[in-house]
Parts: structure tokens; C-alpha cells; sequence
């Protein structure tokens, strides 16, 4: 764990942050200033115990991702509390709440195209895409979903392509816990 210097958190200082993690960044950001003010006025919370659940993670390529089997996004920006597999694209829940859950792909036309976030085993929701040969479109989704201590949730390409980053358009998956 970090510690505290200079009035800020030192674990809550970023060294590279890319647009689809500015909300990530800055809810942390103020999670902490918040929490640290608390601790400030003795309520006995220490560091360690103020950071909330947190992870963001992309992928540089579409290359290798197989259908029917989790996503894996291994480039991962914030993993507060480890919730998050790099190695499997598995996100597993840390503590019990309500979680915002948000990812991305680059849908290829000339099919059908769907990328489902997975909770549990079950296919939650989804993004689909259905254009017309030679096209592509970025789509995003973000969802809220009551998870409890253990319970995972990843992302399957369930039909279609999806294409590799072109620029700042990349497939990421990330999540926050908003509440108990």
C-alpha cells in the first residue's frame, strides 16, 4: 500500500490515462480527497482502507480473440482491489455492491457481430452489430449489476469479427462499485 504525501493519495496518481478512463480516474481521484478528509477529522479510517473498487483495462489488437471464450484485456491502466484477471479477461468481483460495468469493441460489417458481457455463466447483455460489408462502428455499452463477493462477469465474442485499434478506437472493459 501506499501512503500519503503532500495531502494526496500516492497510490491514486496515474501515469497515463487515455479518454475512455477519465471517469475511472476522476471518481477515484475524488473517492479519495473524499476519504481523506474523513480520515483527516478521526474517524479511523486509514489509507488502505478508503479505496474503492476499481478496474480498466484494453486491448491493443482484436488479433486472437476467439468466440465463445472470454476476452482478454491485457493492458490494464487501474486494478484497485485486484478484481481484475489479465491473464483470463475475468473480472472477479471483490466485495459485494452494485457495479458499473462499461466496454467496447469495433464491430466489422458484412455480419452479424455481438460481443456479450457474461455474469455468471449467462449472458447479460449485449452489443450488436449488423452493417453492411466494408464498415466497422465503435460501440460502447455500460451497464449497472448487482454482484456478490466471488461472483464473476467477461466479455464473449459470441458472433462475428471485431476489428484491432485504429487510433484511439480499442476494445476495453472496465467497472467501478457505486454502491452496497
Amino acid at each position: 500500500g501506499g501512503g500519503v504525501r503532500g495531502g494526496g493519495c500516492v497510490d491514486c496518481h496515474l501515469t497515463q490515462v487515455s479518454f475512455p478512463q477519465v471517469v475511472l480516474v476522476v471518481l477515484s481521484l475524488a473517492l479519495c480527497g473524499m476519504r481523506m478528509g474523513e480520515a483527516a477529522k478521526g474517524n479511523g479510517q486509514n489509507h488502505d482502507e478508503h479505496h474503492a473498487v476499481l478496474f480498466s483495462a484494453y486491448r491493443p489488437s482484436a488479433d486472437n480473440v476467439v468466440a465463445n471464450e472470454s476476452i482478454i484485456f491485457n493492458e490494464v491502466i487501474l486494478n484497485r482491489e485486484e478484481g481484475y484477471n489479465a491473464m483470463t479477461g475475468i473480472f472477479t468481483s471483490p466485495q459485494n455492491g452494485i457495479y458499473s460495468l462499461s466496454y467496447s469493441a469495433l464491430l466489422a460489417g458484412g455480419a452479424v457481430v455481438q460481443v456479450v458481457l457474461v455474469k455468471a455463466g449467462t449472458a447479460w447483455c449485449a452489443l450488436h452489430g449488423d452493417l453492411p460489408n466494408g464498415t466497422s462502428m465503435l460501440s460502447e455499452r455500460t451497464t449497472l449489476l448487482r454482484l456478490v463477493k466471488g461472483e464473476q462477469v467477461w466479455l464473449e465474442l459470441q458472433q462475428g469479427v471485431v476489428l484491432g485499434a485504429r487510433g484511439p478506437a480499442r476494445m476495453y472493459f472496465q467497472g467501478y462499485r457505486i454502491s452496497d
